[in-house]
């Protein structure tokens, strides 16, 4: 690992939290570790190991330096906490109900897992001075002119570069990136104003808004599993030229198992359509991506 700093350049015999570096000298050792085990780095997603053994299958989820685990056996789950404590310095937080800011909320006699992140709302809304809000129905106006352009008024980015609107988009895009789809379309429309001098006052507003709706659903999620069958879906829609400046579309897709979704993104399109029919045959080509990906996933 380099270092560089004015000075000059400093080599570490060690990789440091924080470097750049890091991340990837830390997955090659746990990886190599994992795999000195039986497990097998998943050809879909990197981040996942897996294995076989009499039959039962194990997963590791990784993500930086938390573990996720999934076993069917018992005493193979006890044998790999052996390992990695002789390994590795760790903690084990036992059965899952709190991981990466999401309550884990667990239903043996329905077989469901909900997940929420009430904690992390929480914390948001006392960040940005917004504890005591009075709650909305909904994440957004109905009929809003977000999208329009619109001169800014004397003092305006002034006043505007003095709030954290960056700062606010980039917490509830997490929010909605984990478990909160209902608010997907409202970050997504709200974060194309971040720009210096690109914000107004009712984008500020608005984003307070989404705020206000997260305040009155605060345990809202996701419930996974249940009766229903395994079955993959995927819906898609788009919005044609709904931005008044470029005319690109808005393109959204959802991905379900079973009861719940468990993908889903709005973001425009990198083309401007040319009907509404064409529109939704970009949306429908971002949803069969993400379909195939999870197929892959899903057989290996």
């Amino acid at each position: 690992t380099t270092v560089h700093s004015q000075q000059g350049v400093l080599k570490t015999h060690k990789a440091i939290y924080g470097l750049k570096q890091s991340a990837r000298a830390w997955y090659g050792r746990l990886s190599e570790y994992l795999i000195s085990l039986g497990f097998q780095v998943n050809p879909v997603d990197p981040s996942l190991f897996q294995r076989e053994l009499g039959g039962k299958m194990f997963f590791v989820q990784v993500y930086v330096d938390d573990l996720g685990l999934a076993a069917k056996c018992k005493v193979q789950l006890a044998e790999f906490k052996a390992a990695m404590h002789r390994e590795f310095r760790m903690k084990e937080l036992g059965e899952t109900t709190y991981y990466l800011g999401i309550h884990f909320i667990h239903h043996p006699q329905t077989r469901t897992i909900h997940l929420h992140q009430e904690r992390y709302i929480l914390q948001l809304l006392k960040t940005f001075n917004m504890e005591d809000c009075k709650p909305v129905r909904t994440p957004m106006e109905e009929n809003h002119s977000l999208t329009e352009v619109e001169a800014l008024k004397p003092g305006e980015e002034e006043e505007m570069s003095q709030v954290p609107y960056a700062q606010l988009i980039g917490s509830l895009n997490y929010l909605s990136c984990c478990t909160r789809p209902d608010i997907t379309f409202s970050v997504s429309l709200l974060s194309r104003f971040t720009g210096k001098g690109r914000t107004r006052r009712m984008h500020w507003e608005a984003a307070k808004r989404v705020c206000r709706y997260l305040k009155g659903t605060l345990t809202r999620g996701i419930t996974l599993g249940g009766s229903r069958p395994l079955q993959l879906q995927a819906h898609a829609d788009a919005s044609w030229a709904d931005d008044a400046q470029d005319r690109r579309s808005t393109l959204g897709y959802c991905t379900s198992l079973g009861s719940g979704p468990i993908s889903w993104k709005v973001s425009r399109s990198s083309t401007v359509a040319q009907s509404t029919t064409e529109s939704e045959y970009y949306a429908a080509g971002e949803a069969a991506k993400e379909v195939v990906h999870l197929r892959q996933l899903l057989k290996s």
